[in-house]
């Protein structure tokens, strides 16, 4: 029995960066706990540590990837701004212990988008999430997010997921 593993980056074993996808050849018994993870009434606490066990057996056979400079760089920028998301460029810079220049240009070249676009994008998310979870208006929900008006947070909402606000709204009532 063989299964395919997609590459990953949100574990950090041993130093390691990330997994490559790659074919894993798995014994019997690793397909037994495998069947173990999931059961028809749900996952279960047998079924999480069936996860685990199985994990623990795997990932030192698998093989792993290194990250570039400026790859760990811009992993390191996105998982901050998606913490923070109304943080401010020379904020994240701080944070990441890189100067601004040298933010952008590793941002840019392995997102293949600005850190203002991706921090944009994320603060949509969160205005969707308000938008769906509050009755706060457009304005306070824009003054929350950093944005300078209501009608510009419309404007970056329909750029970057093609929604407006009142669309969002009426989706979740």
């Amino acid at each position: 029995v063989e299964f395919y593993s997609f590459g990953f980056h949100s574990l950090h074993v041993d130093g390691c960066d990330g997994y490559c996808l790659q074919r894993i050849a798995v014994s019997k018994d690793q397909v037994d706990l495998l069947h173990k993870i999931y059961s028809p009434g749900g996952v279960s606490l047998a079924g999480i540590s069936a996860f685990y066990s199985v994990m623990a057996q795997i990932m030192p056979t698998m093989e792993r990837a290194r990250m570039s400079a400026e790859e760990n760089v811009a992993r390191k920028i996105a998982e901050y701004i998606r913490a923070n998301p109304v943080a401010s460029m020379p904020e994240v810079a701080r944070a990441c212990l890189v100067s601004e220049s040298y933010l952008y240009l590793a941002f840019r070249s392995v997102m293949k988008m600005t850190p203002n676009e991706y921090r944009q994008r994320r603060l949509c998310e969160y205005g969707v999430e308000l938008l769906e979870s509050t009755d706060r208006s457009l304005e306070e929900i824009a003054e929350t997010l950093g944005f300078s008006s209501g009608s510009y947070f419309r404007k970056v909402l329909k750029k970057h997921l093609s929604v407006t606000p009142r669309e969002v709204r009426k989706g979740s009532a």
